[in-house]
């Protein structure tokens, strides 16, 4: 049974979580999941609702300003507007992430990671929006200090990011993805043209190409194309009320996506290209950036222009940019957005791939 829980850090901060509760196995393997915008933690439901199946424990983090977890006060706000010190936010949204994991893994007795054989330990996994908070989390781990960040190499193994954004990473839109929706004055109707847009089920070309030079030739980017009905289409409003968060959506996680290019590029380069920091810090960590095959364009294009820079880092992250943490890219057969809505069973096991080691069940 899932059970609703809460964790103090320090500065009155506490996050709200659900836990699955750890399954009879002596050494299973913690998922830790953040949400995008827009929805709650509440959207990982159906998948901590079969974790014990998969002999794995799943934990859903609610972000701040989702309630009932902790909401920004003011000067942390503050930080979030134009000219402000982006990366200070950026920061500590990263040190937060990773202690929170820390204080769980100590509260809940979590069995360290067995290196190589794809059980035990933590896997992160920032879908969406939340993929800039599990990015900022390792990038800044020197803010936290050094023991607790050796203490958390003990258990963090592997960070999945399920449909980061080419913005977020701080790389230019393509021309073809229309962004007039991000810039609807109406709220409501913003959230409605973002709901129709991020559900759908998209067909796309064959997204191996990586035609970076016309992603508009491979890839649809802002209409569902499919015929599939789109996620969430059939949920009862109540039920989707309490996973839709509309003010925040609109509010501080809109002004997160127009945090300054440097920052994000920054972000990016500190995570993935920064030798003394994956050195230093999580040095056998895995990264794998995940996509499912239906899902809108710009995520595809993203993992495109990732992968680009893991080849050559110095064109978009700077002279001394180099290849520094274990980098893999997952182009799924199937899947939008949601599809740990969808089809739960699937998408926890292709979660549960990224693993090192990890053998698929029968």
């Amino acid at each position: 049974m899932t059970n609703d829980q809460f964790l103090s850090l320090q500065n009155n901060v506490k996050y709200h979580y659900k836990d699955s509760g750890a399954p009879d196995s002596e050494a299973y393997t913690t998922l830790v999941f953040i949400h995008g915008m827009g929805f709650n933690g509440g959207a990982f439901k159906k998948i901590l609702s079969i974790a014990a199946s998969q002999k794995c424990r799943v934990v859903s983090l609610y972000r701040r300003d989702y309630a009932p977890t902790t909401p920004f006060r003011d000067d942390e706000r503050a930080l979030l507007q134009q000219g402000a010190d982006h990366e200070s936010f950026i920061r500590k949204q990263g040190v937060e992430i990773a202690q929170f994991l820390l204080a769980f893994i100590r509260a809940n007795d979590i069995p360290s990671t067995n290196s190589g054989l794809g059980e035990g330990g933590v896997v992160l996994v920032g879908w969406s929006l939340g993929a800039v908070h599990a990015h900022a989390m390792f990038a800044y781990l020197d803010a936290l200090p050094e023991e607790e960040a050796a203490e958390l190499a003990h258990y963090l193994h592997t960070v999945v990011l399920h449909d980061h954004s080419a913005v977020a990473m701080g790389f230019q839109n393509p021309p073809a993805y229309d962004i007039s929706l991000w810039y609807n004055p109406d709220e409501e109707k913003r959230f409605k043209l973002f709901n129709d847009w991020v559900t759908g089920y998209y067909e796309h070309g064959n997204v191996l190409s990586k035609n970076t030079t016309r992603p508009e030739s491979v890839l649809e980017f802002n209409t569902p194309t499919s015929k599939k009905a789109a996620s969430l289409q059939d949920v009862p409003f109540e039920e989707l009320s309490e996973l839709m968060v509309i003010d925040t959506f609109a509010g501080s996680d809109m002004s997160m996506l127009f945090i300054g290019e440097e920052v994000r590029k920054t972000l990016t380069r500190r995570a993935i290209f920064d030798t003394k920091m994956a050195e230093k810090y999580l040095p056998a960590l895995k990264v794998v950036y995940v996509c499912g095959g239906e899902t809108a364009g710009i995520f595809f294009y993203a993992m495109w222009e990732l992968e680009r820079a893991v080849d050559n880092p110095q064109v978009n992250f700077g002279d001394r940019a180099k290849k520094a943490r274990e980098v893999e890219f997952r182009y799924l057969p199937k899947g939008n957005h949601f599809f740990f809505w969808d089809d739960p069973e699937w998408a926890l096991d292709q979660y549960r791939q990224c693993i090192a080691g990890f053998t698929a069940r029968a």
